[in-house]
């Protein structure tokens, strides 16, 4: 029975914990004007709650694995409480 106390104790800060790494806002820097419109579309979607800057980290590689690229970089900025992602892509 304490055992059951325990875990309805310890179950909603586990919840709150869940999201440790928010995204508030995703700039795209791109030089071809045609190709720019779709990835701002495409990484802007990356807006909102992750597990951990890691899970960002295989996030963006599995939308940057379509190819078409001759670089892509990123930098993560810390804003507050939340984060900012610049990406640069040629």
């Amino acid at each position: 029975m304490k055992f059951i106390f325990l875990l309805f104790l310890i179950l909603p800060f586990t919840h709150s914990a869940a999201a440790a790494f928010n995204l508030a806002e995703v700039e795209v820097e791109c030089n071809v004007s045609e190709f720019c419109p779709a990835r701002k579309q495409r990484y802007s979607n990356l807006i909102g709650d992750f597990r951990s800057l890691l899970h960002l980290k295989e996030t963006l590689k599995i939308l940057a694995s379509d190819g078409g690229y001759q670089s892509l970089s990123y930098k993560v900025f810390k804003q507050g409480e939340s984060h900012k992602l610049l990406i640069t892509m040629k």
